[in-house]
């Protein structure tokens, strides 16, 4: 398909850019992470614990803190843990012996796959402590009718001190399974538990809630999917990872319109697409226009290279 096919496709009456947009702050889709600032990367770390955290409501202690180099009371870069861990990582912070935070997330974009059974979840999330102290966390997803009332749950940690050989870091545990019939939201929550101090120093990092359907298309890199592949979330990753300046912040919402895949950064103000094996970039680097960076397989490519 020439770059003009792919460009008529895109460009409708108003520009792609302002499309994108649009849709990047609607509902979720299938095959993308539904946890809003699941890496704790929506903010940047200015030497202080943040409590006021992007998609998240917490309760004064809970809040997100740096890796750090040096400093032996917090997980530190080298420590073990998610190898695409960016910047920060959430933690329980101070003055109570438990703190906890959740969000709310609108499932109703899934509801007639929901209702007929060919929906299944993936829930993870990286979780660690401190050293010898038995601080831990535990992440707990609830799913609710249109009414509110409580479906089901499920849960992943705690990750003990014993999981962690008395050493500090994040393990990651996972768990899957299907959405009650009648599912139209889920609550996400993070609890961390003090082992004894006014300190809770249970942390976590990159938490997802993925949707699988069954019935949808799959996931290819041609115009006709209405999932976001594994593939092209591995290329996002990975071009997020390389290129921070550009694509901020990492780990967004991805979403299908038209058959083309994308993933929109609102910090940078700029989109990247998929669609017929081409990588199209939409932001300022590109005065808000479609420019065609050539053969997605290539970047893939790239990626996969890179272990993404």
């Amino acid at each position: 398909m020439s770059k003009k096919t792919i460009f008529s496709k895109l460009m409708y009456s108003i520009s792609l850019l302002t499309i994108l947009w649009a849709n990047s702050a609607q509902a979720g889709s299938f095959g993308a992470n539904l946890v809003v600032n699941g890496g704790a990367e929506a903010q940047a770390f200015l030497g202080y614990i943040i409590n006021d955290v992007t998609g998240w409501v917490g309760d004064g202690h809970w809040g997100v803190y740096t890796y750090q180099a040096t400093n032996t009371y917090f997980p530190l870069l080298s420590d073990p843990g998610p190898s695409d861990r960016g910047a920060n990582f959430f933690w329980g912070g101070r003055g109570s012996q438990q703190s906890s935070a959740y969000q709310d997330i609108d499932l109703s974009f899934a509801a007639t796959e929901i209702d007929a059974g060919t929906v299944s979840y993936d829930f993870s999330g990286w979780l660690g402590g401190l050293s010898t102290l038995g601080d831990s966390t535990v992440i707990a997803v609830t799913f609710y009718s249109a009414s509110g009332q409580p479906l089901g749950n499920d849960s992943i940690g705690p990750v003990t001190v014993a999981d962690r050989h008395n050493t500090t870091g994040l393990q990651q545990r996972s768990a899957t399974g299907v959405p009650p019939v009648g599912t139209r939201s889920a609550r996400v929550q993070m609890t961390m538990t003090s082992s004894g101090t006014s300190t809770t120093y249970g942390n976590a990092d990159n938490i997802e809630l993925v949707l699988t359907s069954s019935s949808g298309t799959g996931g290819g890199t041609d115009g006709g999917t209405d999932v976001v592949s594994s593939s092209v979330l591995r290329f996002f990753n990975w071009a997020e990872d390389i290129l921070p300046d550009w694509f901020a912040p990492r780990r967004p919402q991805a979403g299908v319109i038209s058959g083309y895949q994308y993933r929109c950064y609102q910090n940078t103000a700029a989109c990247l697409v998929v669609g017929n094996d081409r990588l199209l970039y939409i932001g300022p680097y590109s005065n808000n226009q479609a420019v065609d960076l050539g053969a997605f397989s290539d970047f893939l490519n790239a990626a996969l290279a890179a272990g993404y």
